[in-house]
């Protein structure tokens, strides 16, 4: 998560949407005075943030704690296809909790089912500007242009926070119809909002 005064502009962190890349890409560009939530787990700095929050502050409570910035910043996250984003939950699970995937991506589906990053809730649904996972090359001469940088757009490419972790090339793969289905449900507003098919 990142609050930037000098730049006016907030950054929710979305999960498993490169969010550590993406706060890893901005930090050098940040003011004194901005927010940075950063996190131990991935490298990437903090700045002006208590290390025991999470990093993951969803629009409602950002809208509390940052009143102005969420009124007059420009506020953007990160979506990315759900199916894609669960696969990528289940490996990075299976780094961190390996019990909660032993039984395999279906069983994990239904067991993890509270922790799958269904992040609609996190950026206030079409409150936010969104950026696409899949679209990402744009986000840096996106962010260049709007605010006057001179960031290097090979960072997108190059800043890789939580990468070598997959062990499936395709998230398709991964995937019979049963489990398709669940998570189609679990993400119709995203899949609604943004037209992602599977």
């Amino acid at each position: 998560m990142i609050v930037s005064h000098k730049h006016k502009f907030v950054f929710i962190k979305t999960r498993k949407t490169a969010g550590s890349s993406i706060e890893a890409i901005l930090y050098p560009i940040l003011g004194e005075n901005d927010i940075c939530s950063g996190s131990s787990r991935d490298g990437t700095p903090n700045l002006n943030y208590g290390k025991d929050l999470t990093g993951h502050m969803p629009f409602s409570q950002l809208s509390v704690a940052y009143p102005k910035a969420m009124q007059k910043y420009f506020v953007f996250t990160v979506e990315r296809n759900p199916w894609d984003k669960c696969v990528s939950a289940f490996y990075w699970h299976k780094k961190i909790k390996p019990n909660l995937t032993k039984q395999g991506f279906n069983q994990y589906l239904h067991d993890a089912e509270p922790m799958l990053p269904t992040d609609w809730a996190y950026y206030g649904g079409t409150k936010t500007h969104v950026f696409k996972y899949e679209e990402l090359s744009q986000f840096i001469p996106f962010m260049n242009d709007k605010f006057k940088l001179d960031l290097d757009p090979a960072l997108m490419y190059n800043t890789r926070k939580k990468s070598g972790i997959r062990e499936t090339e395709h998230y398709r793969d991964m995937y019979d119809e049963e489990s398709k289905l669940f998570v189609e449900n679990l993400f119709h507003k995203e899949i609604k909002e943004f037209g992602y098919e599977f």
